[in-house]
């Protein structure tokens, strides 16, 4: 089993706030730290975000991302350096016994060449489903599940998908 440990800074602002258009934009920094590989497979990225939370009435989120990776650590063996663009959709969902807000999400992710192996094409879509729990003032809780569709033979070993979970831990100031 592979570890992954993501270290995410991110300044969020909200444009035209209650307004239909709301733009909410995230811009970001994130380290990937892949703990028993050691440094050498690390990335970094750079990115950013605009989501449009209100632009459907029915509840239909739509986002975009485009992020800049590359390699924490020059090395022969990682060969991490490209863009990616990801176009997702969210909906929330109110469980109706306990107001738990549970949100899915979809969306694909086109790879400008992050890695040698692969071309420039829409290569996976993603599933998932996660909610949040506030566990203190500013500090919250969100468990996932997401299933990834592999379309490009050259990622995961030629696997055709494959099923993750994964836990953030969130403080805001």
């Amino acid at each position: 089993m592979a570890w992954e440990l993501d270290y995410v800074l991110n300044y969020n602002v909200s444009l035209m706030q209650d307004e239909a258009f709301q733009t909410d934009v995230c811009v970001g920094y994130i380290y990937y730290d892949y703990p028993k590989t050691g440094s050498v497979a690390d990335a970094m990225e750079l990115g950013a975000s605009i989501t449009l939370p209100n632009v459907f009435e029915f509840g239909l989120v739509p986002s975009y991302y485009a992020g800049k990776l590359w390699d924490a650590q020059s090395s022969e063996d990682n060969d991490v350096n490209g863009w990616v663009h990801i176009v997702s959709l969210g909906y929330d969902v109110v469980c109706p016994v306990t107001d738990q807000v549970i949100s899915l999400s979809a969306a694909t992710a086109y790879n400008g060449s992050v890695t040698g192996d692969l071309d420039y094409e829409w290569n996976v879509a993603i599933f998932g489903a996660s909610t949040t729990f506030e566990i203190a003032e500013n500090i919250s809780l969100s468990p996932s599940i997401n299933y990834q569709i592999t379309m490009d033979e050259a990622m995961n070993n030629g696997d055709d998908g494959e099923l993750w979970a994964g836990v953030s831990l969130a403080a805001s100031f």
